[in-house]
């Protein structure tokens, strides 16, 4: 199987799951807004600053996308992977 299908796919199902997980939200699109503004606000923070901790993040759309979709815990696991 193609990589770049399966790497699609995977992100299509964390996708769905995040809009599931919303959709049961009492406060949806206040729940939205925070979630993407802490993500993408946390990014680029540890972007800016993540060298004073040793971390290496660059800013690409790739981590935008990832850090606006599942939020705090995208940027979490970007520091745990750097570290390993």
């Amino acid at each position: 199987m193609n990589t770049e299908l399966i790497f699609s796919a995977v992100c299509a199902v964390i996708i769905i799951i995040m809009e599931v997980y919303y959709s049961k939200r009492p406060n949806r699109c206040i729940s939205v807004i925070f979630g993407i503004f802490t993500g993408v606000a946390s990014m680029m923070v540890l972007c800016s600053f993540g060298s004073i901790i040793g971390v290496k993040a660059v800013l690409n759309i790739f981590n935008l996308v990832g850090s606006a979709v599942l939020g705090m815990p995208y940027v979490a696991s970007v520091i745990i992977m750097n570290f390993l």
